[in-house]
Parts: C-alpha cells; sequence; structure tokens
C-alpha cells in the first residue's frame, strides 16, 4: 500500500467499513481548540463536519454545489478569514457525486498555514493518484 500511494509515511490497514478509519482519523486529531476548515463538496463532506462538531472543534464549512469542485482560491479566501485554520478536512473524490477536488493545490495552501491536512482517498485510491506526501496529507 505503500508503494501504491509512494508515502515514506506509517500505513495503517484496518479491517471494516471505510468509515471506521475515516471516523477514527479525525477523532484522533480534532478536538477542543481545534479550529477547522471543512470542505463539503458531497454528503462525506457533511458528515466529517458533524465528526469534527462531535469532538469539540470549532468548524467552518467550505460548502460548494455539489455538482461542483472546490477551488484552492475558495480556500484561500477561507483561511482569509480565519488565519486560525490549523485542521483541513477534504474528500478527494466524492463517490456520490463524480468530483475530484484540487487535493495538491489545496495541500500547498494548508502546508504553508502549517495546519493539519485530512483527506478521504477511499473512492480515488487506484482510480486517481493518491499521493500523500507530495500533498502533505493524511489520507484515510
Amino acid at each position: 500500500m505503500a508503494r501504491l500511494l509512494d508515502t515514506e509515511q506509517d500505513v495503517v490497514i484496518m479491517q471494516g467499513e471505510a468509515l471506521l478509519p475515516l471516523e477514527g482519523a479525525i477523532r484522533s486529531t480534532a478536538g477542543p481548540g481545534t479550529l477547522a476548515l471543512n470542505v463539503i463538496t458531497g454528503p462525506y463532506g457533511q458528515t466529517f463536519g458533524n465528526w469534527l462538531r462531535d469532538c469539540g472543534a470549532e468548524v467552518i464549512d467550505l460548502s460548494v454545489p455539489f455538482h461542483t469542485a472546490v477551488t484552492a482560491d475558495q480556500v484561500r479566501e477561507a483561511f482569509a478569514a480565519h488565519p486560525g485554520i490549523d485542521f483541513v478536512s477534504l474528500v478527494h473524490a466524492e463517490a456520490a457525486t463524480g468530483n475530484t477536488n484540487p487535493v495538491a493545490e489545496i495541500g500547498e495552501i494548508a502546508r504553508a498555514h502549517g495546519a493539519i491536512f485530512y483527506v478521504d482517498a477511499v473512492a480515488s485510491i487506484g482510480a486517481e493518484p493518491v499521493l500523500p506526501d507530495a500533498w502533505g496529507s493524511t489520507c484515510a
């Protein structure tokens, strides 16, 4: 799996439904004091915002119509409006909508601000390049 992802990061393989590691990754990194930018481009983005709120994080939702992808400029604008953002959650490829978000560009923005960059790549692994090291992300 590390070779497929071209990563030096640790790879953890979990048995079970994909939502288990997705939720676990959010709950292990976000909590009270976290200011999260939650990008919503489909139903999974909505779920991530709910988990972040359940953890006690303050959540800023950046929603776009489900028939579109988010742009790097929209993410830059969110950081400009909320400079304390320290966590960004994003779905790479929305299975329900068919959209693919520009993860590489958004990863650069998150990295420049020192934010944890959480990427759901469940629907994109094997179909799209998934490069967590290059993106500065943690992929689940």
